[in-house]
């Protein structure tokens, strides 16, 4: 082939990408309608501390109240073996079964910790091995 051969299809190939992409980009703001909803405006809604009815929050809202925080945190302390644990523990929550269940949670885990760092439990090491 020629080089103006060549020319002329390098020019073509362009301006085909150049209306593709002119297509593309205007095709997306064409038609566009508006739902008349402002997403960002917020209503004023007095709502009681403790009310017992649950509604639905299906749009934005400004909620006028504190709620008191009875959550108390305490650091407890376990030795297992040789090392010590620090850990948090709960109370306060409004679920004494959900409660109980975090504490003994975190309690196993504590457990499960220590019992994997006995000098027993960990495999010895034997250096590395070429295949």
């Amino acid at each position: 082939m020629s080089k103006l051969a060549i020319d002329a299809i390098k020019r073509k190939a362009i301006l085909a990408c150049v209306m593709v992409l002119f297509s593309l980009t205007s095709v997306g703001c064409d038609n566009v309608k508006s739902t008349g909803i402002d997403i960002y405006e917020t209503t004023e809604v007095e709502i009681l501390a403790y009310s017992e009815g649950v509604r639905a929050v299906t749009e934005p809202r400004t909620i006028k109240y504190l709620v008191p925080n009875s959550l108390v945190e305490t650091q407890m302390s376990k030795t297992v073996g040789i090392e010590t644990f620090t850990y948090q523990s709960y109370s306060g929550l409004l679920s004494d079964t959900m409660e109980i269940a975090i504490n003994m949670n975190i309690q196993d885990l504590v457990e499960e910790m220590g019992q994997s760092l006995k000098p027993e439990s960990i495999v010895p090491y034997r250096g590395i091995k070429k295949l």
